[in-house]
Order: structure tokens, then sequence, then C-alpha cells
């Protein structure tokens, strides 16, 4: 089975649209391995999270990359509240593809350079797994105020 998916993130500045952002994920080992434990080993649902990868110091990803080590990139903060819950839905029965179709809202609280994105399974610290990441093909300047709205699809098929 092949898995691919995307991040798309769009910057709004005085709930005006400045510009749209894309990238396909890197899905991490942890990430595909939680994948096989939570489908075929443990039926509880697990509640996803988006967060945002800042530009200074981002020097890349790895596939064993963890919430707790990812030395290649620091989690940027400066938005309002915790991380934003990823709630997918099935996009379209045919295509095996599942992403949210309401965005994930970032108010951003500070001026700030997003490199990317990533999700994972809780909404603070670094003891949860890591699923994916990706880099933004253009960096985000954000002022505080901009809001960036984050949408992210994955698609499941057979190679």
């Amino acid at each position: 089975m092949r898995l691919k998916g995307h991040f798309r993130a769009l910057q709004y500045r005085d709930n005006c649209f400045i510009r749209k952002y894309t990238s396909p994920n890197a899905v991490v080992v942890e990430g595909l391995e939680k994948m096989l434990e939570i489908a075929f080993i443990d039926a509880a649902k697990v509640t996803w999270f988006v967060g945002l990868i800042d530009a200074t110091g981002y020097t890349g990803f790895n596939d064993l990359d963890t919430l707790a080590s990812h030395p290649g990139w620091t989690e940027n903060q400066q938005y309002i509240d915790d991380r934003k819950a990823w709630g997918p839905e099935k996009i379209v029965n045919v295509s095996r593809t599942i992403g949210n179709t309401s965005a994930v809202s970032f108010t951003m609280n500070a001026n700030a350079t997003i490199a990317g994105m990533f999700i994972c399974s809780i909404a603070t610290g670094n003891v949860g797994t890591l699923w994916s990441e990706a880099k933004f093909d253009n960096d985000i300047v954000v002022v505080s105020g901009d809001v960036v709205k984050v949408f992210y699809e994955l698609e499941a098929d057979k190679e």
C-alpha cells in the first residue's frame, strides 16, 4: 500500500486572502507504526492535531523523526491556543482519501516565518506520536493577527 498526502495553507491578513502554500507530506516510521497499531491492534480512536514548523533553524526532516526528537526543525508556537485538532472526513468514496474540508485556523500572535506543518497525536508536549511532517515550497511570513488556514489530505492506494 502506498500512502501519500499533502498540506495546504491559506494566509489571510485583515480578512483578505494573501497566498496559498502547498507541500507533499513525508510520513515518518513512527506514524506508519501507529497506523498499523490503530488499524489492526487498538480499536480506540486517536485525535490528531496540526502544528506549525518554524523556519528559524530548519535544516530538514528524517524518516526517524519523532515528536520527542526531530533535530532538523522546531515547532512554531506563536499562535493563540494549543495545536489545532484535525478532524478528517472521507472526501470522495472512490478515492480512498481523507482530509479536513473545514479549515483548521491558526491566529498568529507574533511576527514569524512558518516553514511547514506536522500532524501529531497530542495537543501539547512531545510524548505523543508524530504522523507526518512537510515543508512548504515557500515559507509563510506572517505578522501578528494573520490567520493561517490549514488543510491536510491523506490518500491510500495500492502500489
